[in-house]
């Protein structure tokens, strides 16, 4: 990712504590492996694959300025939105053998992202709730336990899947 700290994905609702919020954002880059928003333009390096696509680490390539193969430039690559990129017959199948000046990542948080972001926090007690009713069912929220309170904060299988189309697959 780009050097130091990325900004959070987007402002906290009111009432939401800053670090918290932080530590939910940073939970979602982490889940998703890329940083998703905002749009910025950075320098990688990544391994190659030997085959005729790269994948590069983004769901959002807005830009490719320059792209290196194995130390040689790669003339009018072709690139999709998603990260693939069409260059050389071959990519190098070397480690680390590929640099790519990028831009990438939404302009703003996608409204869903930013959602289960303020979700965490309300699941965990995070935005001055201490209780949510549900029908007949009442739940407390204790700060000392709040996940987000010791700074790890879990995803809930429905908020994996809202986040589904913003992971990055491993690709081999």
């Amino acid at each position: 990712m780009a050097s130091g700290p990325l900004p959070p994905l987007g402002n906290p609702p009111p009432g939401a504590d800053p670090v918290r919020w932080v530590a939910a954002c940073a939970a979602v880059r982490d889940y998703c492996r890329w940083h998703i928003a905002p749009s910025l333009s950075e320098t990688i390096t990544v391994d190659g694959p030997g085959g005729p696509i790269l994948y590069l680490p983004t769901l959002r390539l807005t830009g490719l300025t320059s792209i290196t193969n194995d130390g040689a430039t790669v003339p009018n690559p072709e690139w999709t939105q998603a990260g693939m990129v069409r260059g050389p017959r071959r990519w190098s199948s070397k480690w680390r053998s590929i640099i790519a000046e990028i831009t990438h990542g939404y302009d703003e948080c996608p409204p869903a992202v930013a959602q289960v972001v303020t979700d965490m926090l309300a699941a965990a007690g995070a935005l001055g709730a201490t209780s949510v009713q549900v029908g007949r069912m009442s739940l407390g929220y204790s700060a000392a336990s709040s996940a987000v309170q010791a700074g790890v904060v879990g995803l809930s299988t429905e908020q994996k899947r809202v986040l589904a189309p913003y992971r990055l697959e491993l690709v081999p």
